[in-house]
């Protein structure tokens, strides 16, 4: 499997969401552009556990790239960890079958 993206693919997706800041609604909205197959597949794999993940570390990030309190425990992280990368594993799986 090859690790890197092509330039075309990597200057789209630059083009499309320039403030890299994906939350769940936003990664569908990017998938979309690829596949709609892979957008309805996606919104069965992100159950309510991963949603919630990835909203928490965008607004996670947001928090402490201002300043404010982030309070969030090494555990908390860890989870919202191992349910990204579910997620990331299975949209790589529905791109690369």
């Amino acid at each position: 499997m090859n690790r890197t993206s092509p330039e075309t693919i990597k200057r789209y997706i630059d083009r499309t969401f320039r403030t890299g800041n994906l939350n769940t609604e936003r990664l569908l909205q990017l998938v979309e552009h690829f596949d709609s197959n892979w957008t309805a597949r996606l919104t069965e794999i992100i159950d309510d556990r991963a949603k919630a993940a990835i909203d928490s570390v965008l607004d996670t990030r947001n928090k402490f790239a201002h300043g404010d309190d982030y309070g969030i425990s090494y555990l908390t992280l860890a989870v919202y960890y191992s349910a990204i990368k579910s997620v990331i594993i299975d949209l790589d799986r529905l791109a690369n079958p």
